[in-house]
C-alpha cells in the first residue's frame, strides 16, 4: 500500500493506439518511504521516530478508457444480442466494469529517465494485448467458476482448460493456458501481499525502535555520567545550628579551566564559606584535617583551577526559622513567590533536597551534590516573661550565671530505658530514674553574641568592667496595644560566627493597660479599677486575682456576675507595700467556670518609706533572741485602736497586732526579737509601722539591731526600755 501525493504526478498525456482506439493516460510518480502507512491500525510506539524520507522507487500509471470494440468483441456483443435479455444485461454491466483499469508498474532508478519519455508504439501495442487478455481471462473466471465447484487454485483451473490450448479455445474463445496462468496470480498473490505487509511493519517497527534508540542514548549516557559524579549527603539542621559540609572536587581537564557553583535555595539558607578564618574554626569544629585554600572562591560562586587539581569547596547551611517541626513532614518545594522576613523566619525549616551544581564554561554540570536536610526540632533552654505596660519600651537585662543546674548532664545513653514493644520496659543497664542533676559550669563564656528572631528587637551583651563581673543580655522591645503578647526568641553564642550554639531562651512580654498609684511603705492606699463587659462572661462568673496578694488586695474578693450589657464593673485596689521602691502588680481578671483570662492590668507603683518619728539602737543574742517593749501614748482626746506591722516579720513580731489606747493615755508593744538564723554577729534595720483605724501611718519606729554571739547585753544610747 503507497500513498502517492498529486504534486508527485510527473507528467500526464494521451494518445490512440491500435485498432480498438483505446485512449490512455501516462501517469509518473515517485514511491518513498515513510514511516506510518493507512495499514496501520492503531497508534504504535514508532509514531513519535520521525524519519527522512527515502527514494524507493517510481511507478508508471497507465489509465486506458476503451472508446471502440475489437471486431471479436463486436462479434460477442452481436451473439449477446440474440440472447435472452437477462444475458444482454449481464454483458453490458460486464463490458462496462472492464472500460476503465488501472495497471501499476515498478520501474528501476537508472530507468527513470528512459521511463519519463514517451512509450513507442509496438511497447503501447503489447501492453494493450495483455490488458485485452486478461479482461478475457477474468470474465472467463466469473462465467465458468460455478462449473469449478468454487475451486480457483491453479491445478483445477488448468484442469478445466483440459491442458489443450485448442480445446480451451473453443470454449467461448478462452485465452491459452499461459495467459490463464498468468491471471491466477492474483489469488495466489494475496496471501503473499498480506505477509509482505506484515514483514513491512515489523521491519518499519524496528527501524523505529532503533532511531528512538539512537535518539535517546546520548541523554541517556548523560544521566548516567551525572549520576556517577553525583554525591550525596544528608544533614539535620534546627533552629540556630550551623551544618558544615566540604564538597571534594578535581579539574577534569588538561588544562586551566573556570568553574561556577550554583544551587537554588530563595531563603539563602545555604552559602560558601569565603573568610578564611571562618572555615578554619568550622573544619576545627568539625574535627576535619582537609587543607584550607585563602581566596579559593572568587566572586562568591567561582573556582579557578589547575590541571587536575583537587580541591573542597566548604559549604554552610544555616537556617534561620523557628517554626514548629513535624518529624512527619514530607519533602517541600521551595516557594513560587518570596515572602517577607518575618513571615518567612515563623515557619518551620522545609524538609527537601538542595542540588548543587559544578558547571564549566559551557553551563555543563560537572560534579553534583545532592543536600538532603532533614530538620530537627530545637531545645528551649530558659524562659522570660516579662509585664510592661501597652505601647512602652521594654528595656530589661538579663544575667548569664556561670553555672547552672542542668540534668541532661547526668543523663548517660546506658541509663535511659528501651521499651520492648508499647509498655513492657526492657532490662536496664544503668540506673534509672537517673540521680539528682549536678551543677554544669562553663555555660558562661568569656565572650559571648546574640541574636534575635524578631528583627524588631535589639539586643545585645553588655561589657564587662572586669573578667570578674557576669555577663548581661539587654533587650529592648517595643510593646504593642493592650492585649497584644510578644514573642521572641534569642540565642546565645560562644564565637563571633555565630556557630558554638549554647543557649536559646524564650521571652514572652504581655502589653497591660497601666494603673499608676502612689503609696506610703506599711499604710494601705487605694485605688478604683473600671473592668468593661467581656461577652465571654455573660453566662457566668468572674474573679480579680492579683500577682502579691500579701501587698495589693482587690475587692470583690470573691466571684461576682459581669453580664454583657450592663456598665462596667467598678473593682476596688487596695495597696500596702513593704519595700520602698518602684515596683509593679497585676491583676488579672478570670472566667470562674472555663477559667480563661479576661482581662489584665498592670499596677505601676511609686511606693515611699514614712518619716521615722523614733528611733532606738539595741544588741541581741543571735542565738536566743530577746523580747524588749516600747511606750505608745494617744494624744488623741478619744480612745483609739492602733494596728502595728513591721517590714521584716521574719526577725521582728508583736505581742499583740492591736493595741487599744484609751484617750491620753500610754502603753507599752511588745517587741519579739527572734533569733538570727546563721548565728553570725551581723546588723539589720527593722521598722515598726503604727497604723490608726483607717490603717493611716501614725508612727514609724525605726529599730537598729545588732547580733552578738555572747549573752544579752544592753542598750546603747536610745535602747528601749525592758
Amino acid at each position: 500500500t503507497a500513498r502517492v501525493p498529486l504534486a508527485a504526478l510527473l507528467r500526464r498525456g494521451s494518445s490512440k493506439v491500435g485498432a480498438a482506439s483505446t485512449c490512455k493516460e501516462y501517469l509518473t510518480c515517485d514511491i518513498v518511504e515513510t514511516c506510518l502507512s493507512s495499514i496501520d491500525s492503531s497508534r504504535s510506539s514508532d509514531a513519535d521516530a520521525l524519519a527522512p524520507p527515502l527514494l524507493k522507487g517510481k511507478l508508471k500509471l497507465v489509465l486506458a478508457r476503451l472508446t471502440a470494440t475489437t471486431a471479436r468483441g463486436a462479434a460477442a456483443g452481436q451473439r449477446a444480442d440474440y440472447g435472452n435479455p437477462s444475458e444482454r444485461r449481464v454483458a453490458s454491466s460486464r463490458a462496462a466494469a472492464g472500460n476503465n483499469k488501472v495497471r501499476l508498474r515498478a520501474i528501476a532508478a537508472s530507468s527513470a529517465v528512459a521511463c519519463s519519455g514517451s512509450s513507442t508504439a509496438a511497447e503501447e501495442a503489447a501492453l494493450y494485448q495483455k490488458q485485452l487478455r486478461r479482461q478475457r481471462h477474468r470474465e472467463w473466471l466469473r462465467t465458468h467458476g460455478a462449473a469449478l465447484g468454487h475451486d480457483t487454485s491453479a491445478r483445477a483451473i488448468a484442469a478445466a482448460f483440459g491442458g489443450s490450448g485448442k480445446q480451451a479455445g473453443n470454449v467461448s474463445g478462452s485465452p491459452p493456458t499461459k495467459e490463464t496462468g498468468r491471471s491466477l496470480e492474483l489469488t495466489a498473490d494475496r496471501e503473499a501481499t498480506l505477509a509482505k505487509a506484515r514483514l513491512q511493519m515489523a521491519m518499519r517497527g524496528l527501524r523505529a525502535a532503533e532511531l528512538a534508540r539512537a535518539a535517546g542514548r546520548e541523554e541517556r549516557l548523560r544521566s548516567l555520567l551525572a549520576a556517577a559524579a553525583c554525591s550525596v549527603r544528608a544533614i539535620y539542621p534546627s533552629y540556630g545550628s550551623v551544618e558544615f559540609v566540604e564538597l571534594p572536587f578535581r579539574n577534569p581537564y588538561t588544562s586551566e579551566h573556570c568553574f561556577t557553583v550554583e544551587w537554588e535555595d530563595p531563603l539563602f539558607q545555604l552559602s560558601i564559606v569565603t573568610d578564611i578564618n571562618e572555615w578554619r574554626a568550622l573544619k576545627a569544629r568539625a574535627g576535619l584535617s582537609t587543607p584550607a585554600e585563602e581566596r579559593l572562591v572568587l566572586q562568591g560562586s567561582r573556582l579557578w583551577l589547575m590541571p587536575q587539581e583537587l580541591v573542597y569547596i566548604p559549604l554552610k547551611f544555616q537556617a534561620w526559622q523557628h517554626g514548629l517541626v513535624r518529624p512527619e513532614a514530607s519533602d517541600a518545594a521551595a516557594p513560587a513567590t518570596p515572602r517577607p522576613l518575618r513571615d518567612a523566619a515563623a515557619l518551620p525549616i522545609s524538609r527537601r533536597t538542595v542540588h548543587v551544581s559544578v558547571r564549566n564554561v559551557q553551563r555543563e554540570s560537572v560534579a553534583t551534590l545532592e543536600l538532603q536536610v532533614r530538620p530537627q526540632p530545637y531545645v528551649l533552654d530558659q524562659s522570660f516573661r516579662f509585664q510592661q505596660p501597652e505601647r512602652d519600651f521594654l528595656k530589661t537585662t538579663i544575667r548569664v550565671q556561670p553555672s547552672r543546674w542542668h540534668a541532661s548532664a547526668r543523663l548517660e545513653p546506658s541509663s535511659q530505658p528501651q521499651l520492648v514493644g508499647e509498655l513492657e520496659p526492657a532490662p536496664e543497664t544503668g540506673t534509672w530514674p537517673p540521680p539528682p542533676p549536678l551543677p554544669v559550669a562553663g555555660l558562661a563564656p568569656q565572650s559571648m553574641w546574640v541574636r534575635c528572631s524578631d528583627p524588631d528587637v535589639v539586643c545585645g551583651v553588655h561589657q564587662r568592667p572586669d573578667a570578674a563581673a557576669p555577663l548581661e543580655v539587654s533587650l529592648k522591645y517595643r510593646c504593642g496595644a493592650s492585649p497584644a503578647v510578644g514573642c521572641f526568641l534569642v540565642l546565645v553564642y560562644a564565637d563571633p560566627y555565630l556557630h558554638d550554639l549554647r543557649e536559646i531562651w524564650e521571652v514572652t512580654v504581655h502589653s497591660l493597660r497601666r494603673i499608676d498609684m502612689h503609696a506610703l511603705v506599711g499604710q494601705t492606699s487605694n485605688a478604683t479599677l473600671l473592668l468593661p463587659s467581656h461577652p465571654k462572661a455573660s453566662h457566668g462568673l468572674v474573679q480579680a486575682f492579683t500577682s502579691s496578694p500579701a501587698e495589693l488586695r482587690v475587692s470583690p474578693d470573691v466571684p461576682f456576675a459581669l453580664s454583657a450589657g450592663a456598665t462596667a464593673q467598678e473593682l476596688r485596689l487596695a495597696l500596702r507595700p513593704t519595700e520602698p521602691g518602684r515596683k509593679q502588680y497585676v491583676v488579672h481578671v478570670v472566667e470562674s467556670r472555663s477559667h480563661s483570662l479576661l482581662a489584665s492590668y498592670l499596677v505601676a507603683a511609686v511606693n515611699r518609706q514614712p518619716a521615722v518619728t523614733k528611733s532606738f539602737s539595741l544588741a541581741v543574742p543571735a542565738a536566743l533572741g530577746t523580747n524588749r517593749k516600747v511606750s505608745l501614748a494617744n494624744p488623741y482626746s478619744y480612745d483609739m485602736a492602733f494596728s502595728l506591722h513591721t517590714d521584716a516579720p521574719q526577725l521582728l513580731s508583736f505581742r499583740m497586732t492591736t493595741l487599744p489606747i484609751p484617750a491620753g493615755e500610754t502603753r507599752y508593744i511588745g517587741l519579739k526579737f527572734a533569733p538570727h538564723a546563721e548565728g553570725s554577729p551581723s546588723a539589720a534595720t527593722l521598722r515598726v509601722y503604727v497604723n490608726n483605724a483607717d490603717d493611716k501611718n501614725e508612727e514609724c519606729m525605726e529599730i537598729e539591731v545588732l547580733y552578738t554571739s555572747t549573752g544579752a547585753g544592753d542598750g546603747e544610747g536610745g535602747a528601749p526600755p525592758v
